[in-house]
C-alpha cells in the first residue's frame, strides 16, 4: 500500500510538471486531470473484460 501511495505522489508530480512546462491555465489542467482519469478507469474495465483461460475463455 505504501508503494502504490509513492506512485500516485510522482504522478501528481508528474502532472504538476507538465502543467508548469507546458504553461497550462487550471481549466486545461482539470481537462488533463479528467483525461488521466478516463485512462485509468478504461484500463481497468479492459483488465476486467479479459477471458480468463482457467475458466475456459478463449
Amino acid at each position: 500500500m505504501l508503494e502504490e501511495s509513492k506512485n500516485l505522489e510522482q504522478m501528481l508530480i508528474n502532472l504538476l510538471d507538465i502543467k508548469n512546462k507546458h504553461k497550462l491555465d487550471n481549466n486545461s489542467f482539470m481537462v488533463l486531470l479528467g483525461l488521466v482519469n478516463l485512462m485509468g478507469i478504461i484500463n481497468l474495465m479492459e483488465g476486467r473484460a479479459k477471458p480468463d483461460p482457467k475458466k475456459g475463455g478463449e
